[in-house]
């Protein structure tokens, strides 16, 4: 039981700071005070509410039972079931009162932890409200509503022309099938990364956030996952809001990071296989179903002759693959993928932009990238420089000819000229 105790004390300690240094230092301090309080207080003399308020501390608790056994020892009768609950001392202290106090730090402090790590804001996620206990939503998930406005109706500006949404397109946001932002916003100090986003992502199709670095294409996906709350605006997530229900979002979410976060002692096989048994996989269908869906996930990506190699030993195109098979896998309807193709040659690009197309079929897929701003300007260039070539031909043809009629043909012979003329022209 002072085992127990002194783990859940620990938890609710650790949830105070998400430095592990930090959080080393004050549980040490903490968890000795609990022995100073010891020598500071009588438990056979004091009064016994400061007693019981004292024996929250775990360590104090258990310093209190350790003497009280040693006592027992002294006066020659030793902890039995006749002494466990007498006592002789003006506090009325006995040694179930140890047992009572070491069991109610278990209950107490297991629930501080569970508080504490879901009102202070995390480095990665978001806080839940002071209040949180007395939401209905958070004991019933299913119960929590989507704003009731019109998700489906986008602001726009009558200066820019669009193309009204079909209806079959609307109907996925009734059905829970698509992603749609509205004025989403999120203000970093005097920064603004994300400033009045609005935008509909339908099921079936891969929509590409484009953008130069800083332009807030992380932040949004950072957004849409839960790893940051929105300043301002909404999201409806497969019908599911991200300021309430995350939780609810990550079951059927695929995420392929801007930068690989794979376990270095792990194989290939061995991540698709262990995040594929986080999405459900191997619950939802047959052992011998699970691993053919796990190979032909690494077969997508091309990456069958590593499937056996540590991760460690991937080149950086490879890693980006196993990222990009890790999001796909296990069915997941809503994927997003930042940057998915960084770090990789031209080749392996387009043949993971292609492993994508494959995929698009009953998902919604949001893809960030810059590449193709890049390919775009590339474009713009080489067609700018043949059509200078093309000027220059003319030009330089035209000039030839008047030459040629100005100097070349009066001193050519008048046998020759219909010859060269023709030759010439």
């Amino acid at each position: 039981m002072t085992f127990v105790s002194i783990i859940t004390f620990s938890l609710a300690i650790s949830a105070v700071t998400s430095k592990s240094t930090r959080g080393v230092l004050i549980g040490l301090l903490v968890f000795f005070a609990g022995i100073i309080l010891t020598f500071v207080l009588d438990y056979q003399e004091d009064n016994s509410g400061i007693i019981a308020l004292v024996s929250l501390h775990p360590v104090a608790a258990f310093s209190f039972g350790v003497q009280e056994i040693a006592f027992l020892e002294d006066r020659g009768f030793g902890l039995r079931s006749s002494t466990i609950e007498t006592s002789d001392y003006p506090s009325g202290y006995t040694f179930s009162d140890t047992i009572a106090a070491l069991i109610t730090d278990v209950i107490f402090w297991g629930i501080l932890s569970w508080y504490l790590n879901r009102v202070i804001p995390p480095d990665y996620g978001q806080a839940m409200p002071l209040y949180f206990p007395f939401t209905y939503s958070y004991w019933c998930p299913g119960s929590a509503k989507a704003p009731t406005e019109d998700a489906t109706e986008e602001t726009t500006t009558p200066d820019i022309p669009f193309e009204p949404v079909p209806e079959t397109l609307r109907r996925q946001a009734q059905e829970g099938k698509s992603i749609e932002i509205r004025n989403l916003r999120r203000v970093f100090g005097d920064n603004i990364a994300v400033d009045g986003l609005s935008l509909s992502m339908y099921s079936g199709s891969i929509t590409a956030l484009l953008g130069h670095n800083g332009a807030g294409k992380t932040t949004t996906i950072s957004m849409l996952t839960g790893v940051l709350s929105p300043t301002d605006g909404y999201a409806l997530v497969a019908g599911k809001d991200i300021r309430t229900q995350t939780g609810q979002i990550r079951e059927n979410l695929g995420v392929c990071l801007q930068h690989d976060c794979l376990f270095p002692q792990l194989t290939v096989r061995e991540h698709v296989a262990f995040f594929a048994r986080i999405k459900g996989t191997f619950a939802e269908m047959s052992h011998d179903e699970a691993n053919v869906h796990i190979d032909q996930s690494i077969a997508d990506v091309a990456l069958t002759e590593k499937r056996n190699t540590l991760s460690k030993n991937l080149s950086g195109g490879m890693k980006r693959k196993l990222s990009v098979a890790i999001a796909f896998c296990g069915g997941s309807k809503i994927v997003l993928l930042d940057e998915p193709t960084s770090g990789m040659d031209p080749f392996s690009r387009r043949f993971t932009w292609n492993v994508i197309r494959q995929y698009r079929k009953d998902r919604c897929i949001i893809l960030t990238t810059h590449l193709y701003v890049r390919k775009r300007r590339n474009s713009k260039l080489s067609y700018l420089n043949m059509f200078t070539h093309i000027l220059f031909i003319v030009y330089y043809t035209a000039w030839m000819k008047l030459i040629f009629l100005v100097i070349v043909l009066p001193l050519c012979p008048r046998d020759s000229c219909s010859a060269v003329g023709a030759h010439f022209f």
